[in-house]
């Protein structure tokens, strides 16, 4: 058995010279897989039985496809981690202007289809077969404003498409294989990191745009050093400990002696920053998050060392 026989074993085209023909136009094709039908040498006989296989109604694409997946999910059996790589392309058929069926592509000028994929790839990089397939014209492009685009349901958009993709995923791979659905920065979306996940299921998307981490890989909470900037008149309390605050400003200011009151948490943010290399020169800026973090990191070494230079000889 051939290759192209096992691997569409499975493949129903309602009549077996039809799977037998599939077959042969998979093994005929994939000899030569960058070359058009025409360029490579075939006799008119052979030309003409692909042609007719192509425009047979009866011959579903979905059909084709369901062999394959037949085929790829035994092969994501035998794996412990399976990557889903969700994309998105665009087939142009600008040039032919007499074909039907097409709709607008990401250039207005230009006409075709979307095809969005879920293809599966072993941990170590080898592939193993298309999952999922969906084809679709886009209509028109629609012109309305963000807030009213924004408002529209999931279901009405194109998004909507990485949804299908991670559930037909969670359906098709079976536990234990821990699935990744890893796709780029249009499937950064909430409803996306909303649907609900089996368990090892789990996502590797890019971001679409920068956020805020509240926390980071340590203990250490910076997100309270934000209120610097929103409340400059307020002091440090509450996003210090009395230790840290008392330990930083002894330290900037070279004394042994901490004030009575909290110094300002504006003041205190500028301190931190020079513990992580801030040197508050006037092209610099605000300090940064990297840099508030290294600070914080810092501060936490020295508040420990000040806590145990306060405590009684008796009770170390």
């Amino acid at each position: 058995m051939s290759w192209a026989a096992e691997e569409l074993k499975t493949a129903n085209l309602g009549d077996i010279r039809r799977n037998r023909r599939l077959v042969t136009i998979v093994e005929d094709l994939s000899a030569q897989p960058n070359a058009s039908v025409t360029q490579e040498k075939r006799d008119n006989a052979a030309l003409q039985g692909i042609y007719e296989f192509w425009a047979n109604r009866r011959v579903k694409a979905s059909s084709i496809l369901a062999a394959h997946r037949d085929s790829t999910l035994e092969r994501v059996a035998g794996e412990k981690i399976v990557l889903a790589v969700q994309d998105t392309t665009e087939l142009n058929f600008g040039k032919h202007t007499k074909k039907q069926g097409l709709g607008s592509l990401s250039s207005p000028d230009a006409k075709g289809l979307f095809v969005h994929s879920v293809f599966c790839v072993s941990s170590l990089g080898v592939p193993l077969g298309v999952l999922h397939q969906k084809v679709w014209a886009r209509k028109k492009i629609r012109r309305t404003s963000g807030y009213a685009d924004r408002m529209r349901a999931i279901s009405e958009k194109e998004s909507q498409r990485w949804l299908e993709g991670l559930k037909l995923t969670q359906e098709w791979i079976e536990q234990p294989v821990q699935v990744v659905t890893v796709a780029d920065r249009e499937a950064d979306i909430y409803e996306l990191f909303a649907s609900p996940r089996r368990e090892g299921a789990e996502f590797l998307i890019r971001a679409h745009q920068g956020r805020g981490v509240k926390y980071s890989s340590t203990d250490i909470d910076i997100d309270g050093l934000h209120e610097a900037r929103c409340h400059p008149g307020e002091t440090v309390e509450g996003v210090l400990s009395k230790p840290e605050w008392q330990v930083l400003y002894c330290y900037i200011h070279q004394t042994q002696v901490p004030p009575l009151v909290p110094p300002l948490l504006v003041d205190c943010v500028r301190w931190i920053a020079q513990l992580g290399g801030f040197l508050g020169r006037k092209s610099d800026g605000e300090p940064g998050v990297k840099t508030l973090w290294l600070g914080l990191q810092r501060l936490e070494d020295m508040a420990a060392i000040w806590q145990l230079k306060s405590f009684p000889e008796d009770e170390l």
